[in-house]
């Protein structure tokens, strides 16, 4: 759909579509949206715009306070007492530390050339690219040659978003105005007299797939998460729910597998509440054939599974560390991260 030509789409129409969709939801209550816009293909354009649309208000509420609206904010994007974080979420300030930890500020290009750190994530938004380019051009030693920053940024195997992303990276820091969000609930024309997130909203929607849509699509991309995984030494699996399309398409059973080690592999997950739904696709999947569960790493006590792989043809052992804290717990009190 052409949502941005208003002769071939009136803004009648848009709205129209954007009730039917959500009437649709709340009758079937679809616990993942992309089986369901994969279910009812009518519905799947609409359905990207209104991700993405969605996913750009969340990057202006966060850009506006630097906190998590999910957390933080009610649909106005205002704070309440009720909804106040507890406790610190931003566990990116964990990886920020770490890439500058071991550069020596007098060769500033070793941010690029000894770092091997890639990021791979099924999410579409950037504000994991958008927050590292930002803190990173703030460090003065750095600034001395912006060229390292944007060498780092801009390598093709740092951010890997497997499903798409809302923007690319020469594009990270195009946020629309929060003016826009800010008024359109007191004026329902105010978003379309003022079309910035509408238009971003529709480029983003034509950069992102569903699950169902990338199939064996995208070859390029799943096969540079697949290498990266492989090449790793150490592999931090955080806030992932172990889908097992999702577990095939980036290789990750082939962690447990022998010929893809040299050294002993350290794996670090996290299983948020220490669900046994997790626990056992976790099992299925690296073959831990002499566990019930995955054995809990707990803080303050660093234990770790040995176990040999039910792969391959040598006894090998893998070292698997599980937290079942949140992220910013999990890097901070039970891995070996800092």
């Amino acid at each position: 759909i052409d949502i941005l030509n208003q002769s071939l789409y009136p803004r009648n129409n848009l709205i129209e579509d954007c009730k039917n969709i959500v009437a649709r939801l709340k009758q079937t209550n679809a616990l993942v949206i992309d089986y369901f816009l994969e279910q009812n293909e009518d519905l799947r354009d609409i359905g990207k715009f209104l991700i993405a649309w969605v996913l750009i208000e969340d990057e202006i509420a966060y850009h506006k306070s630097s906190k998590n609206r999910g957390f933080d904010y009610n649909k106005n994007f205002e704070e309440t007492e009720s909804s106040k974080c507890t406790k610190n979420q931003d566990w990116y300030r964990f990886l920020i530390y770490k890439i500058l930890a071991d550069i020596d500020i007098k060769n500033p290009s070793q941010l690029y050339t000894e770092n091997n750190v890639s990021f791979i994530t099924f999410n579409y938004d950037v504000s994991l690219e958008h927050r590292l380019f930002s803190a990173l051009s703030e460090v003065n030693f750095l600034k001395s040659d912006q060229k390292c920053v944007d060498t780092f940024m801009n390598d093709n195997s740092r951010f890997i978003h497997v499903y798409g992303q809302l923007r690319p990276i020469s594009k990270i820091l195009d946020i629309p105005k929060k003016q826009v969000l800010e008024n359109r609930n007191q004026d329902k024309n105010f978003i379309f007299e003022n079309t910035s997130i509408l238009i971003s909203a529709c480029e983003a929607a034509e950069r992102i797939n569903i699950i169902p849509e990338l199939k064996d699509g995208n070859k390029d991309i799943l096969d540079l998460a697949k290498n990266k995984i492989e090449e790793a030494e150490r592999v931090y699996i955080l806030g992932y729910g172990f889908d097992d399309q999702n577990n095939n398409r980036i290789g990750l059973r082939e962690l447990s597998i022998e010929k893809h080690r040299a050294n002993h592999r350290k794996i670090y997950f996290t299983n948020f509440g220490d669900k046994d739904s997790i626990n056992r696709k976790i099992n299925n999947l690296w073959g831990l054939s002499n566990y019930k569960y995955v054995t809990p790493f707990y803080r303050g006590s660093p234990n770790f599974i040995e176990e040999t792989s039910i792969h391959g043809t040598y006894k090998q052992s893998t070292f698997y560390y599980k937290s079942s804290q949140d992220t910013y717990t999990a890097l901070e009190s039970d891995f070996d991260f800092l």
